[in-house]
């Protein structure tokens, strides 16, 4: 690139210079917070992606995260600094508009709820910071720099489209394609990572979840509701927890609140009973104090002392907890392999996963003035109606019907009784769980 003789060529090359030092940077330091990154230095892919690393012996690969793979030797891996190379060039190609990719991607980072590497010194590229942050794309954790490729590159070739038909409706003194503006040519294609494009393009576009309206998260919640009645056996379905347990609370993030608000260092600096960031916070730590003393009911038919069949059962991760009575794949949310041979103990020790499901759950029905939360509560309710013992618990009922009590007034009985999903039983609170971060996943 430093031979090319177009005139943005300094200023790919000063953006190349920037990006490189930055990655050098967080490869080896790690970013705040967050820690280890999980893809390859040269060619930022996932590692599990690039050729040049493989996986350690014995570990049990983590969901959508690589960090336990490592370097199989010192060469550079076979696509070093393309996706680098190809932003920084991209970053400068100019618009019809005069709008440069580069202004583009700083309003992605305006909007983005991702916000990492705050101390991260790029003089003067700020948006290099955004950049090289993770982000979660089809279940895995990539840097946000990858995802922006990926987005740009089908931007610039649509701009090259629409301006050679536009040269050619000239050519043929037809009408001018003028109202093809920037949106148009970028906008379209930047949906939610792994998102289905079946709904109109403004309704596809990121939604702040505090102007969301009650139809849009109904509408939310019932993809979510489908998407779970994919994983029709039990193994799936309790992969499915873990997996979004392990999404709210991987690398000892301690504040859910902070985490469904902007994922950054903020998330990992203090615990969700302290949280002062935000207007839901205080009843947030009511709800977390409710909450924590909450524990999982035990399954029908088990005998509490019956260790042997039930430590069997914990094996296989089906078990409960004899300290939340939480089910195992809730209170670990690790492999059984890792949880046999004690790895990730100090990451996943036991009843942290019931911890992060609990502050999560707090967290998701408070925010955005708990529209998201009243409807989930809502569903619910109206499910246990129609079960046999929908005499329990009438007056709580007809006092949140009446809105006099809140989040903060449902029963602990009510959110540990265990419910029947077709798999066996389950906590309610597990359910909600569920219905909010798919919920919520689905909105933003």
């Amino acid at each position: 690139m430093s031979d090319c003789q177009r005139p943005a060529k300094e200023m790919a090359c000063l953006i190349e210079s920037r990006l490189r030092e930055a990655l050098v940077d967080i490869t080896d330091r790690g970013i705040g917070g967050y820690g280890e990154v999980p893809w390859c230095g040269g060619c930022c892919l996932p590692r599990s992606r690039c050729p040049m690393w493989e996986k350690t012996d014995g570990e049990g690969e983590r969901r959508g995260d690589d960090r336990a793979w490592h370097r199989i030797n010192d060469d550079w891996c076979r696509f070093y600094l393309v996706v680098i190379r190809a932003v920084s060039a991209m970053l400068t190609f100019q618009l019809p508009s005069g709008m440069t990719l580069l202004q583009q991607v700083k309003v992605w980072q305006e909007g983005s709820r991702i916000q990492f590497n705050s101390k991260l010194d790029l003089d003067g590229l700020e948006v290099g910071k955004w950049l090289m942050s993770p982000m979660w794309w089809d279940s895995r954790q990539v840097m946000i720099m990858l995802r922006v490729f990926y987005q740009l590159d089908m931007a610039v070739e649509e701009a090259w489209v629409l301006k050679a038909i536009e040269r050619r409706q000239v050519e043929l003194n037809a009408l001018s394609l003028q109202q093809w503006d920037d949106w148009d040519s970028i906008v379209d294609h930047v949906a939610a990572a792994g998102r289905k494009q079946k709904r109109h393009r403004k309704e596809r576009m990121k939604m702040d979840i505090n102007s969301a309206g009650e139809g849009y998260i109904k509408d939310a919640l019932d993809d979510a509701a489908e998407e779970l009645k994919r994983y029709k056996d039990m193994d799936s379905y309790w992969w499915a927890v873990q997996a979004r347990i392990q999404e709210w609370g991987e690398e000892a993030i301690q504040c859910q609140l902070c985490r469904a608000y902007t994922w950054s260092e903020s998330c990992y600096t203090h615990s969700a009973r302290v949280c002062r960031m935000w207007n839901e916070s205080e009843r947030f730590r009511t709800l977390v104090d409710k909450l924590s003393g909450l524990d999982g009911e035990e399954k029908e038919g088990t005998d509490a002392d019956a260790d042997e069949g039930e430590d069997k059962e914990a094996d296989e991760g089906y078990g409960t907890c004899q300290t939340c009575r939480f089910p195992v794949a809730v209170c670990q949310p690790i492999s059984r392999d890792d949880r046999k041979s004690g790895r990730r103990e100090a990451e996943w020790g036991r009843c942290r996963g019931t911890d992060v499901l609990k502050q999560t759950v707090a967290a998701l029905l408070v925010i955005a003035g708990g529209k998201l939360g009243k409807m989930v509560i809502d569903e619910e309710m109206a499910e246990w109606r129609q079960s046999s013992e929908s005499g329990r618990w009438v007056d709580m009922m007809e006092e949140w019907k009446k809105g006099e009590i809140g989040f903060d007034g449902l029963a602990d009985e009510w959110l540990q009784q265990q419910v029947s999903c077709g798999r066996g039983g389950e906590p309610r609170i597990v359910r909600i769980f569920l219905q909010l971060t798919g919920g919520f996943r689905k909105l933003i």
